[in-house]
């Protein structure tokens, strides 16, 4: 017989969860209510090795297989049904020990580089810095790498060590003691077992190149690099350049997330997408805080092409307030934008693609910050009323920081224009106009700060 439990989890202080828990037997055979369209009863032996669920998604219905046979002995299964957040029912099967949320998983003293500190990192380090202190599985010390430079005369990387701010690019936000700037790439590497990849996407390739084959293996890392690449078949995910080039599985993250409110600790969220849940997991429980909430979804490349289309759209929405288009047409353009980010999605990515992937704080809610708050727009509306070149609007309104929309729109522009493209899409237009931001072809020079 079937153990149906009907219970109350409290997750995070915004949000209560029902869950129904159909625990299997510890053995025999037992009779599984399916979820595929005709109700349809199915045999389903006690390991659940070989059997699946029916994942409901609207009219149509996918299956979700569970553990390959011979995995996880010993463990119960559950099946956990529970409510999405456009109001489907989900159901898949999860292997869990003792919680209802995550497994147990090897533990170990891990230890990670992060590159490196511009605004976004600095914020995003602060929370890993005073998470490991909390959590004995994580190693106490945060390495973090430093391009280096002089402010006041004196250099960054002491700056960072000594007063504990970064006070070039996250002034007033004190960084924990436990973080260390390093200036050399190679020493930052060593020993480190989970990376954290914040630095403009157009060096990958060279911090790649440096650091393939110092890292331990079996090493993990997660990328909030919002910026795409090009290769021959076209489009080209940071993610993949570091999993071809390193040798590593790769997670991402992504969301509305402006650094400086992240810093301040004020409440947001963000997605991680991961291909391997229990690495999803894994980064969740190293950087989720009360303030700070993570959604894990296994929609990975979905999740990281949101990160950088978002910035195209915000160019656009930059040029509204600039001409003083109204708030109107800039919510006409943030709509017409998001339509494009999922129909760019879909012809692009090599995976499934999924709707709902686009609904979390990765897709809609990043995208509108960015078209209020993001510098992107900020840039684009001074660029559109001054006339000023971009390099002289990143002086003076960003500290010297790199603007990624104008370069994302380059390259979007170049793989629409090879796949012929440029006009069955309205992000043809939009990645056109963008990319007139970078008057100049600006060459690749040393990796500054994002």
């Amino acid at each position: 017989m079937w153990e149906t439990q009907i219970l109350t989890l409290r997750r995070d202080p915004l949000e209560t969860m029902l869950l129904e828990l159909v625990v299997e037997p510890e053995s025999g055979e037992s009779t599984v209510p399916s979820q595929g369209p005709a109700q349809e009863q199915s045999r389903a032996p006690a390991s659940l090795s070989a059997t699946a669920v029916w994942f409901r998604g609207g009219a149509t219905a996918r299956r979700v297989a569970s553990t390959p046979p011979g995995e996880e002995q010993g463990r119960r299964k559950d099946t956990v049904r529970r409510r999405h957040p456009v109001g489907r029912w989900h159901h898949r099967v999860r292997t869990v020990t003792h919680t209802l949320v995550g497994a147990r998983r090897r533990e170990r003293r891990a230890r990670y580089l992060f590159c490196q500190p511009c605004r976004r990192g600095s914020a995003v380090a602060k929370i890993i810095g005073n998470n490991v202190k909390k959590l004995q599985k994580f190693a106490s010390t945060v390495k973090m790498w430093v391009f280096e430079e002089t402010v006041n005369g004196r250099k960054l990387t002491d700056i960072i060590n000594n007063d504990h701010e970064n006070v070039k690019y996250l002034p007033g936000h004190k960084l924990p003691e436990n973080v260390v700037a390093v200036s050399n790439l190679s020493e930052a590497v060593q020993d480190a077992d989970l990376l954290v990849f914040v630095i403009p996407h157009q060096f990958i390739h060279r911090i790649c190149d440096e650091i393939t084959g110092r890292v331990p293996k079996g090493a993990l890392g997660i990328t909030l690099i919002k910026g795409i690449d090009e290769g021959p078949e076209g489009l080209k995910l940071i993610s993949d350049i570091i999993r071809e080039k390193m040798g590593i599985d790769i997670s991402v993250l992504m969301g509305a997330n402006i650094a400086n409110e992240v810093a301040a600790e004020k409440f947001c969220e963000t997605t991680i997408g991961s291909k391997v849940m229990e690495h999803g997991l894994l980064f969740k429980e190293l950087l989720q805080t009360p303030n700070f909430r993570i959604t894990v979804v296994d929609d990975a490349d979905t999740v990281e092409l949101c990160g950088a289309l978002k910035n195209i759209v915000a160019v656009g929405a930059g040029f509204c307030d600039g001409l003083r288009c109204g708030d109107n047409t800039k919510a006409a353009v943030i709509r017409l934008g998001l339509m494009e980010m999922i129909a760019f999605a879909r012809i692009f990515c090599k995976g499934q693609v999924s709707t709902a992937t686009f609904l979390e704080s990765c897709g809609v809610a990043d995208l509108i910050t960015t078209c209020y708050g993001g510098r992107n727009r900020r840039v684009a509306e001074a660029f559109a009323r001054t006339g000023k070149t971009i390099e002289e609007l990143e002086k003076e309104m960003l500290n010297g920081q790199k603007l990624q929309g104008p370069q994302t729109s380059a390259e979007v522009y170049r793989i629409l224009k090879q796949k012929g493209l440029i006009d069955k899409l309205l992000f043809g237009d939009l990645a056109f106009s963008s990319r007139c931001l970078d008057h100049s072809d600006r060459q690749e020079s040393a990796p500054g700060p994002n």
